[in-house]
């Protein structure tokens, strides 16, 4: 565990060391740990009761072009351990 934590700490600092010397803005990096929706296993049905609930219509509003379309992030990665010896 320790290894892969250790693997994980520095591929991170050497992205955010060479981003930076590559772009002069600021990288935004998220971490999500957690549920399997945040693999992007999310069902597309959630929008609609996003969109009725005034709590979390801000947010769906940033989801969806000006159709309804969900919109598609083209510029990001996604990694994950499957707890299977990853």
């Amino acid at each position: 565990m320790i290894n892969v934590t250790t693997s994980f700490l520095s591929f991170l600092i050497l992205g955010l060391w060479t981003c930076s010397a590559v772009q002069a803005k600021p990288l935004k990096v998220f971490i999500l740990c957690g549920q399997s929706n945040m693999e992007g296993h999310a069902k597309i049905s959630t929008f609609e009761a996003m969109k009725q609930d005034p709590a979390t219509r801000p947010i769906y509003r940033e989801m969806v072009d000006a159709s309804g379309n969900p919109i598609t992030c083209r510029d990001v990665w996604i990694s994950y351990f499957t707890g299977g010896g990853d």
